[in-house]
């Protein structure tokens, strides 16, 4: 009986010191889990589809894991990203505009990424043979690159096609220069009941950049190239604007500011009551929705020179994160194909890489048989 027992006992040591052994071999390998923290930059949108792009990162890197941190006020994101790191809470990736890239880089604020952008391959492969055009010179800073691409939303027209088919016009086409624009806004805006209100317009003036483009339609930049002058204040900068505004005070056919208080500028063309909006591709995920008018896309028109403007977000490491090289993993994730095709199918953004591009938005006419004006529009 006695040695019956200590056999017993031997064979619960046994098991117990198994139990503990796997224990321990599980809690070794989770307490080797990175956790890495985004401060996810826009509304709930932006917010779900990161939660799918973070689904399928951890699917494909289960050693990586990652705490999204919200932030809903798109103007202040970066005050509260500077607030967290203040804090010494500071995220491991954040996004960005260009201008605050620059003012970030310049701070040496960012973790430098040229080194490890040379030495990958792979990303090398992306960059010479499927980025946009011009995406690289974006992103260089003295030299350097401290960021990485995430999305673009290049600004091309929305029009209206049963107006104008109403009105017996041709569609607007890339022979389009300012004048024809202008004109055609002109037929296209009805006082339909002659009551002295305007009931339909024929466009709304573009307020997203929309000084640096009519600057830079008319050959002008709107910094000067050694970037110590604003040259909005030379007398062609002043004609251009002045043709913009022209189309609000002098010709009325596009509404004031002040009319738009209620409602923005795409749910207003939503409504039909405006013939030509300049908008970035991302409003095509709204228009979409649109069944009691038909509507296409073309090219800006051309003033001294084709023009147009591209809102680019990058993905930026702050250089206080304390796991760069994970961080490097998941933002080079967002950028590549796997990324690129979840971000376009969730939220619409366009992707900055070409085959993507051809594969979701101009082989399937998602958006448009008129692919080409998308295309064409990331080239300026």
């Amino acid at each position: 009986m006695k040695k019956k027992n200590i056999f017993v006992v031997g064979i619960f040591a046994i098991v117990s010191i198994c139990i503990l052994s796997i224990s321990c071999t599980k809690d070794n390998k989770s307490s080797k889990r990175v956790v890495l923290k985004y401060a996810v930059r826009g509304a709930a949108g932006d917010y779900n589809t990161v939660k799918e792009l973070v689904k399928e990162f951890e699917r494909l890197h289960p050693d990586i894991g990652l705490r999204l941190i919200p932030i809903t006020d798109w103007q202040r994101y970066l005050v509260k990203v500077q607030t967290m790191i203040l804090s010494g809470d500071c995220p491991d990736i954040i996004d960005i505009g260009p201008q605050e890239y620059y003012a970030l880089a310049d701070k040496d604020a960012l973790l430098d990424l040229t080194d490890v952008m040379k030495t990958d391959s792979e990303f090398q492969d992306r960059i010479k043979n499927d980025f946009q055009p011009n995406l690289m010179n974006a992103i260089l800073f003295k030299g350097k690159y401290a960021a990485i691409p995430g999305w673009c939303n290049p600004v091309i027209m929305y029009y209206n096609k049963d107006i104008f088919d109403k009105e017996k016009l041709k569609y607007p086409d890339s022979t389009w220069d300012w004048n024809t624009f202008v004109n055609n806004c002109k037929k296209l805006t009805k006082d339909f009941n002659n009551d002295g209100r305007i009931d339909q317009y024929g466009t709304i003036i573009f307020g997203g950049g929309g000084a640096h483009l009519i600057l830079k339609m008319n050959g002008i930049e709107f910094i000067s190239s050694d970037g110590k002058k604003c040259n909005i204040d030379k007398p062609l900068a002043i004609d251009a604007m002045r043709s913009w505004s022209d189309m609000i005070n002098k010709y009325h056919v596009a509404p004031s500011i002040g009319q738009l208080t209620e409602m923005q500028p795409v749910p207003l063309f939503m409504t039909g009551k405006i013939a030509m909006l300049w908008s970035g591709i991302f409003a095509a995920r709204d228009i979409k929705k649109v069944k009691t008018f038909k509507w296409d896309i073309a090219l800006l028109p051309k003033g001294k020179q084709r023009a147009t403007v591209n809102w680019l977000i990058l993905w930026a490491i702050p250089i206080q994160t304390k796991h760069p090289v994970e961080a490097w993993e998941f933002i080079k994730f967002l950028n590549g194909p796997i990324g690129q095709t979840i971000r376009f199918n969730y939220n619409g953004d366009l992707s900055v890489l070409k085959s993507v591009v051809k594969k979701e938005v101009i082989d399937t006419n998602i958006i448009s048989k008129n692919g080409d004006v998308i295309t064409e529009s990331l080239k300026y």
